[in-house]
């Protein structure tokens, strides 16, 4: 916080001044090497294949893990801010890390001016939008490689299996892309392990532990799906108008490497020209296990809409129960509680219920589980006009009557079932799929304003606040009176969920670990078990 007060700032037109002086992909490649060597986390570098120019630079400026994920997250936003300036292949200076306009580059990244002028609202409601729309990419960057490999496979290999629907995943996969979803999230974990801060599409596997995981032909699919070129990088962010800078979406549209963590080299006299630069290899794992999501959702609704039925998605649909039976995985790890799945070991013969509750003597948690809460404007921007729009039409508020009608029954007796019996306070809590880490802070006040009293036991959660839940559960922390208490608390009531439980427990969480360690087993690659934190 200090940094923002205290130091002076620059603008964005400064920073793509300094940046446009640079080789595009070499630059990108030297910010990959260091962030490849921070890959397996920040509380340990690893040097393999790490230039040792790169090594000896980390040594003196990565001193402390403090220091590491600080310079991670900023050279991952040095990464973005070079691919949207007017770098390019062509022309441009080598990226050298003990070049002084190197540090310059860096602290205006740093020192970046975030706060939007023209919003005309008060200092602390512009420092409150800022830190919402950072960390939606700082949050991330920072996630356990554990965690995203543990979410993926457990989702997109055990649930999809166990869950009944009516769409073949699998199937569907293969059909569209060329490979199945072990191959592909495989593929993508042993590419993860393969970059140094780039991969290429004549990919040489010298680690022999890989070699029966991955082919040729698997890895040139898994990048032709994951690439793209510096142009298509900035179409992601500005649209058409690609060429020319805009401060809203250049600081925080959603970063187009979540999507193609591998951008084409054009033209190099250090690398190849088969060459990708990979500048964050954690995108590679996101690639691999959420990207499924993304995948396969888009090309559904890609051809809904060319046979002229738009809105329809069999893959949403279906991925709606899977998701379900995700969180009720964590939700039902045995605790202090009484775990009660609504759909399957309750009867009810009128209304639609919430997806499950969690008791313990006179308190009930509601959770009804939702894949989306918000768009990608409302989730990227937090602008006041198209939050208030979200929340007053769909998901939200059809969710918050579900939650409020059952609500009410237990409260008035109506419920014939003796778990509920000696309920007196009831929590509702709103599950969403996609991060959105500021989202009780910023729908709450609306809801207070548009329900009123109605929400004061209500919260909302995504998908790393169920997993922080399980660790919770896990660790034998008593949530229902820890999240009763938050709901009381008008201090707490904002929080994350996530935030919650962080001061009380480590992140342990034994559905993740277990997803995480059969994973490890199916690729037969155990060696690999203790790096990937």
């Amino acid at each position: 916080m200090k940094s923002i007060f205290m130091t002076p700032k620059n603008s964005l037109a400064e920073l793509y001044d300094q940046l446009k002086k640079f080789h595009l992909s070499d630059g990108l490649y030297v910010i990959g090497a260091v962030n490849a060597a921070l890959k397996y986390g920040t509380l340990q570098p690893v040097r393999e294949n790490i230039p040792d120019w790169v090594w000896v630079w980390l040594q003196a400026r990565g001193r402390s893990e403090q220091d590491r994920r600080s310079l991670s997250i900023a050279f991952s936003r040095m990464a973005r801010f070079l691919l949207l300036s007017s770098a390019n292949d062509y022309k441009g200076i080598f990226l050298d890390l003990n070049n002084p306009a190197v540090g310059k580059a860096y602290n205006q990244v740093i020192n970046l001016e975030e706060l939007d002028e023209s919003l005309g609202e008060n200092t602390l409601s512009k420092f409150s939008l800022y830190f919402n729309r950072i960390g939606q990419i700082q949050f991330p960057l920072q996630a356990s490689k554990k965690t995203i490999i543990g979410r993926g496979f457990l989702l997109f290999h055990k649930l999809v299996l166990a869950t009944p629907t009516n769409y073949d995943f699998d199937k569907k996969f293969k059909e569209y892309f060329g490979l199945n979803l072990i191959e592909f999230m495989s593929t993508g974990f042993a590419m993860w392990i393969l970059s140094n801060g780039t991969l290429d599409y004549e990919i040489k596997n010298e680690i022999k532990e890989l070699k029966h995981v991955i082919t040729l032909e698997t890895q040139r699919i898994f990048l032709s799906l994951s690439c793209g070129t510096p142009q298509r990088y900035r179409e992601l962010v500005r649209g058409i108008a690609w060429k020319t800078p805009h401060k809203l979406k250049d600081m925080y549209a959603l970063e187009p490497l979540t999507i193609m963590p591998a951008v084409k080299v054009e033209k190099s006299s250090k690398l190849s020209s088969t060459t990708y630069v990979i500048p964050q290899a954690k995108y590679l794992l996101d690639r691999a296990s959420s990207g499924i999501f993304y995948l396969l959702g888009d090309k559904e609704k890609e051809l809904a809409e060319s046979e002229g039925k738009k809105g329809r998605n069999p893959f949403r649909n279906a991925f709606g129960a899977v998701y379900r039976a995700y969180v009720g995985e964590h939700l039902s790890i045995p605790g202090r509680h009484n775990f009660i799945d609504l759909d399957n070991d309750f009867v009810q013969t009128n209304g639609k219920l919430p997806d499950f509750a969690i008791v313990q003597e006179d308190i009930c948690i509601l959770f009804e589980v939702k894949t989306s809460l918000l768009n990608i404007d409302a989730r990227t921007y937090f602008e006041k006009q198209t939050l208030e729009k979200e929340v007053k039409a769909g998901n939200i508020q059809k969710a918050i009557n579900q939650l409020m009608d059952f609500k009410q029954k237990i409260l008035l007796g109506q419920i014939n079932d003796a778990r509920f019996s000696q309920i007196t306070t009831v929590v509702g809590i709103i599950v969403g799929y996609e991060d959105i880490f500021s989202i009780n802070s910023i729908l709450l006040p609306m809801l207070d304003t548009l329900n009123g009293a109605m929400v004061d036991n209500l919260q909302f959660a995504s998908i790393s606040d169920i997993e922080a839940i399980g660790s919770a559960i896990d660790q034998k922390l008593n949530i229902i009176e820890l999240l009763q208490k938050k709901v009381a608390s008008p201090a707490e009531r904002q929080w994350s969920i996530a935030t919650l439980f962080h001061k009380d427990m480590d992140h342990r969480n034994s559905v993740l670990d277990q997803a995480f360690d059969e994973f490890i087993i199916k690729m037969g690659v155990p060696d690999f078990a203790g790096k990937s934190v």
